[in-house]
């Protein structure tokens, strides 16, 4: 998916930045994929240790 933005148009959100006078979460689209693929490493843990909890209990 990177690659595939990196051949595309060139990602830019100044113009609505100015325009709309917004502060955004991610700023750029490295920092937005950085913050999916911690939550989703996050939720994998978390499944993991759910299971392993399942299977002491048992």
């Amino acid at each position: 998916m990177l690659s595939f933005m990196k051949e595309s148009r060139r990602l830019n959100n100044l113009r609505m930045k100015k325009e709309l006078h917004v502060n955004l979460l991610y700023p750029t689209i490295y920092d937005g994929i950085k913050a999916v693929h911690t939550k989703n490493e996050e939720l994998v843990k978390s499944k993991i240790e759910h299971n392993t909890a399942k299977i002491s209990t048992k």
